[in-house]
């Protein structure tokens, strides 16, 4: 039988920043690769910035992204039956399926709906723009991150990365997550994620449907691809098969 087709939108993690060398977005979650081959016929989108995709010139934020991977799947004439986003994917996933059109089921792993930021105070970076001249506060924005608090993602960034990173960690996505439907999208989490806490989302949907189709992972992290492999692959599992996809 044939398998459904899967396309993948990778994290943002920063050891994949292009500088670093590696080739895959996905090289520290194998296992979880290889489970997914088993079930699907896996494509993959690298973003630019990660693993030796050329960046732009200019930050991008959420839309460019979903317009990378719609312009990906129109120029190979691809059509997934299902898209997983994990972590940063998960957000360009739902805007995907949100603003350009996507119309297949989306599966979200640990997915950046709300952020918890508050390691990094990007969030303070609006407030003192108000009160300092800007090239003050830039300054001040980029020692504290690179070497007060030592964000990594923001530390090893080049220019491209470090203006996109901090527009992408502000966003909030969990209304238009609970504007679709129902059957169209399953979101895991694990329990103890501290990256992006699967509480804020509870908190924000507990008045909508969509809080139904969030499943919990007992006792994972953010990397719950490779510490609860086996209970993941099997709720995706469950999931494609409610979606008539195997």
């Amino acid at each position: 039988m044939k398998k459904p087709t899967l396309l993948l939108l990778h994290g943002w993690n920063w050891k994949n920043y292009s500088k670093f060398g590696n080739i895959d977005p996905w090289n520290n979650r194998l296992k979880f690769i290889q489970e997914l081959e088993k079930i699907f016929d896996v494509y993959k989108v690298i973003f630019p910035g990660f693993c030796g995709v050329l960046e732009p010139n200019d930050s991008w934020n959420l839309d460019d992204f979903a317009g990378y991977v719609k312009k990906y799947m129109g120029d190979g004439n691809l059509y997934p039956d299902f898209v997983l986003g994990y972590s940063f994917g998960g957000a360009v996933a739902i805007r995907l399926k949100s603003s350009f059109g996507l119309n297949c089921p989306i599966i979200l792993v640990s997915p950046a709906i709300i952020r918890a930021i508050s390691h990094s105070n990007v969030h303070l970076y609006g407030f003192f723009k108000k009160i300092i001249p800007g090239f003050l506060v830039n300054f001040a924005r980029e020692i504290y991150l690179s070497y007060v608090v030592d964000n990594p993602y923001y530390k090893h960034g080049t220019r491209f990365l470090k203006k996109t990173y901090l527009d992408i960690v502000r966003v909030d996505l969990s209304g238009e997550l609970s504007m679709f439907p129902r059957g169209d999208f399953v979101c895991i989490f694990g329990s103890d994620d501290t990256a992006t806490p699967p509480n804020l989302l509870l908190k924000k949907n507990k008045n909508s449907d969509a809080i139904k189709m969030i499943q919990i992972i007992d006792g994972g992290g953010h990397d719950i691809a490779n510490t609860h492999t086996k209970e993941l692959i099997n709720l995706i599992n469950d999931f494609i098969r409610k979606k008539g996809g195997m």
